[in-house]
């Protein structure tokens, strides 16, 4: 049996999505060859629910950190290359940011969380100099799909990797869920298979909806159907990826990384 979502009036629900200028209404027609016969889950649209009450606190929490207890006695020459030796020893870019700061200390931002960090620096013996400050990804507590939205869909396609600094452009467009698969219409450039930051999951809401949620916190970012925001560009999905989703679903969709895009009046996400 297929399962089928779409929005309700707005007069019925009391709520609908405020559309941009230039925007057109989240609608639209399947993909699926036969819609009838599909045992996943269509979405098209769905009205963006009031997100006052439903944003917690805790995601406002700042990111875990170490503070340092000394000044760095060197110069800034001196600081900057040892942020680097630092960075190095954390592999593949782990360490997605290394400076030292007009507070005499010395910054490191990890693509880890503390935990993780900790069992490296235990594993290779290292102890970080009391003069030098980390910042570390929050923890993902919420699955990349959760049992609710899993038998709902065919694929969800994410980064297997923490998301490091954000890029200012501004992307957005319309996201939605056919058949299965999860396709976005990036800045009017038509039909695209959608590939995620590796902090956003899949989820269904009290209402029913499918919707994107945040994973560190599960907190809800955007119903699938509507028009959403998101930083861009966010760079090319890994290969892997790129063909599991292709197989799941359709080989002669293009494919876009969304990154972690969010309903458009909800607040923005922090950390």
């Amino acid at each position: 049996m297929r399962i089928i979502i779409t929005a309700l009036s707005c007069l019925a629900l009391g709520a609908c999505m405020a559309q941009g200028e230039g925007e057109q209404p989240a609608t639209g027609n399947s993909l699926a060859e036969d819609p009838a016969a599909s045992d996943f889950a269509t979405q098209l649209s769905a009205p963006a629910p009031d997100f006052a009450p439903l944003v917690p606190p805790s995601e406002r929490s700042p990111a875990p950190k170490i503070e340092p207890s000394e000044r760095y006695s060197g110069s800034e020459e001196e600081a900057l290359a040892e942020a680097r030796m630092w960075a190095g020893r954390f592999d593949g870019g782990i360490a997605v940011t290394a400076y030292s700061t007009i507070k005499q200390s010395i910054f490191l931002r990890f693509r880890l969380t503390k935990p993780e960090y900790e069992a490296i620096m235990a594993a290779n013996g290292w102890t970080l100099p009391a003069y030098v400050e980390a910042e570390f990804m929050k923890p993902l507590r919420a699955p990349k799909v959760s049992d609710a939205a899993a038998p709902k869909l065919r694929h969800f396609a994410s980064s297997d990797r923490r998301t490091g600094p954000q890029r200012t452009g501004a992307g957005g467009g319309r996201i939605w869920l056919d058949d299965g698969c999860i396709y976005v219409d990036p800045m009017g450039q038509g039909t695209h298979l959608a590939y995620f930051h590796n902090e956003v999951g899949v989820d269904v809401d009290v209402e029913g909806y499918v919707t994107l949620v945040h994973r560190s916190d599960g907190s809800l970012l955007g119903r699938l159907g509507e028009n959403m925001r998101w930083a861009a560009p966010n760079g090319e999905p890994v290969a892997e990826h790129v063909a599991a989703l292709r197989a799941a679903c359709r080989a002669d969709v293009p494919i876009y990384h969304a990154g972690l895009p969010t309903s458009r009046p909800r607040p923005a996400p922090r950390g």
